[in-house]
């Protein structure tokens, strides 16, 4: 049997963090489930729509912006509410859960294109379409052979996959270390260093100079054109927010922009040499994301351009502020809502250390050889990731509709 749920007011806490797990979208993401981020009161239960599944049932997420790509099902090993997006499926004795866990999975592409609509906001399960989907049922001892077999299985692959993952970690972290080095020692290691006085550089080559970040350039940042001026957006200007941050030179965005939004608004072009940085989001909490435009650009609140002044490179600041991105993090502080922020105070008083422009160049020309070696093997790594995941998504399809005998 089919049945949803709800969510608790939100404002009152007396419905909020008590003992009973509530399942969310975001703890959905397949295999068996046996925490929930958030946390419910015996009170918030009975003062809303949520309601109690039990250990066993299936757990589907039934609006997310998740099912543009996958179906998550996961199996509850605890007894737990749900809210308005989830659904929970409690299987008959016809059924081995497992077994329908690993259905679902093998199946995903197929049920998704059958049960999938775009809604107002984010997509969408069909409800009434899947009730009335009929699935291939094996006899119990059938279904708990295909378990057992892919319990198995999938578990060694899972592993590679994981060794794999831990690989690609130990190789970004040594690309990491790798420019801290390079932007705090520099690559001669026979110069003679002096003490900077500052805790991320310690020792730096003693004719390095010593400078603030609100004194090696010029700063600027943008803001957002209304969204209800349809004229302002859908133009031919890259409009930069943290979300296109995830590269080291952007040459385009997602979003773009109106030479009447230039023109009407507070946006701004920056010309290509400035260096970019992601001054407000969450994403702030794990790292700060820095790049370098090759194109006219511009961008939004969230974001700060430096142009740098005569004597820094700014391939080299990019540099800088990768390595010591560690550093950066420990003047991002929480703003409304649980946000993270970069203060232009701040930033403007971090100290960082120049050395002569040629060497900066040597510095850039040095990394970029070397972090393209290892991003290559990160690639390669990667491609091997994804394409063990594909298989794993093939041999659970094989073996639910029965081309794979797990006997054989």
């Amino acid at each position: 049997m089919f049945f949803g749920g709800g969510t608790p007011d939100t404002s009152d806490t007396s419905y909020w963090d008590g003992d009973l797990p509530w399942v969310s979208s975001q703890d959905v993401r397949g295999g068996g489930l046996t925490s929930t981020a958030r946390r419910i009161t015996d009170a918030g239960l009975k003062n809303s729509s949520a309601r109690i599944a039990t250990a066993g049932s299936l757990v589907f997420v039934m609006r997310s912006g998740i099912l543009k790509h996958s179906l998550p099902v996961s199996l509850l090993e605890m007894d737990a509410a749900v809210n308005q997006d989830i659904k929970s499926l409690y299987p008959v004795r016809l059924w081995d859960a497992r077994y329908l866990l690993y259905f679902f999975a093998g199946w995903q592409a197929q049920l998704l294109a059958a049960w999938r609509t775009q809604g107002a906001t984010v997509e969408s399960l069909r409800f009434d379409l899947m009730q009335k989907t009929l699935l291939p049922c094996p006899a119990r001892d059938a279904q708990a052979a295909i378990v057992a077999y892919l319990d198995a299985e999938v578990s060694r692959i899972d592993s590679l996959i994981e060794r794999k993952q831990r690989f690609i970690d130990l190789l970004l972290e040594r690309r990491t270390a790798l420019i801290t080095h390079a932007v705090t020692k520099g690559l001669d290691q026979t110069a003679e260093m002096k003490d900077t006085a500052v805790e991320w550089y310690g020792l730096s080559p003693s004719h390095w100079k010593s400078g603030k970040l609100g004194h090696i350039g010029t700063t600027s940042g943008g803001c957002t054109p209304s969204k209800e001026e349809p004229r302002f957006w859908g133009g031919d200007v890259p409009w930069v927010t943290p979300k296109d941050m995830k590269v080291r030179e952007v040459s385009d965005s997602l979003d773009h922009v109106t030479t009447e939004a230039m023109a009407e608004t507070g946006l701004r072009y920056e010309s290509p040499g400035a260096v970019l940085v992601v001054v407000r989001g969450m994403i702030l909490a794990r790292t700060v994301p820095v790049a370098v435009n090759t194109v006219p650009i511009t961008m939004n609140q969230d974001m700060k351009a430096i142009r740098c002044a005569a004597g820094v490179e700014p391939r080299f600041l990019l540099c800088v502020l990768e390595g010591l991105s560690g550093a950066l993090q420990t003047i991002v502080e929480e703003a409304a809502h649980g946000t993270r922020c970069l203060r232009t105070d701040l930033w403007n008083t971090f100290r960082i250390m120049v050395p002569p422009i040629d060497e900066q160049r040597e510095i850039v020309s040095f990394l970029d050889a070397e972090t393209a070696k290892i991003d290559a093997l990160v690639g390669r790594t990667l491609m091997g990731v994804n394409l063990l995941k594909e298989y794993r998504t093939a041999l659970i399809s094989a073996v639910v509709t029965g081309q794979i005998e797990v006997g054989n």
